[in-house]
């Protein structure tokens, strides 16, 4: 896919993350483009917990803000802004949804254990690896005059992680 799915414009900042988890995502499913296949990426999110509670964070790929949401207990809701996709064929507009189960404490929650296949049957992620991030996002698409990106298909992907400091 040739879309530059983390490349954001956000604020820089010398702050600490409260916890950074490093992260794969894998193209799962999608009514966008014809393959999924081969879409594999890996970041690292750091998350700034922005109120006094710890229910709201925020998502930043290096220092730019990705995406803000909501934690509840082990559960993580986040959403990224509206983005423009400017690609030679046409333009697009698009946003990321996800949620997750993700481990701030060793050990405070029951993380899921299902692993998704491939279409050989074979598991997507390392079966070995005890996972402190579990989840999925969904590209959205919300306008588009790209002649093979239809407006408002969705593309699922798959995103797991491992602790890489605090969290």
């Amino acid at each position: 896919m040739l879309f530059l799915f983390y490349t954001m414009l956000g604020c820089k900042s010398d702050l600490t993350p409260d916890g950074s988890w490093d992260i794969t995502v894998v193209g799962a499913s999608n009514d966008c483009v014809d393959s999924t296949e081969g879409y594999l990426e890996n970041f690292r999110f750091n998350l700034f917990f922005d109120d006094e509670d710890g229910t709201k964070a925020e998502v930043r790929i290096d220092d730019d803000v990705y995406a803000t949401g909501a934690y509840r207990g082990c559960n993580f809701e986040y959403q990224s802004a509206i983005f423009l996709e400017d690609a030679p064929e046409g333009a697009f507009r698009w946003y990321i949804s996800g949620s997750a189960t993700i481990q701030t404490v060793p050990g405070l929650c029951d993380m899921p254990d299902e692993n998704p296949e491939d279409g050989a049957g074979n598991p997507i992620f390392e079966t070995d690896v005890d996972w402190d991030w579990h989840g999925e996002e969904v590209l959205h698409v919300t306008e588009s005059e790209h002649p093979d990106i239809e407006a408002d298909c969705e593309y699922m992907m798959y995103v797991r992680g491992t602790v890489a400091s605090g969290g």
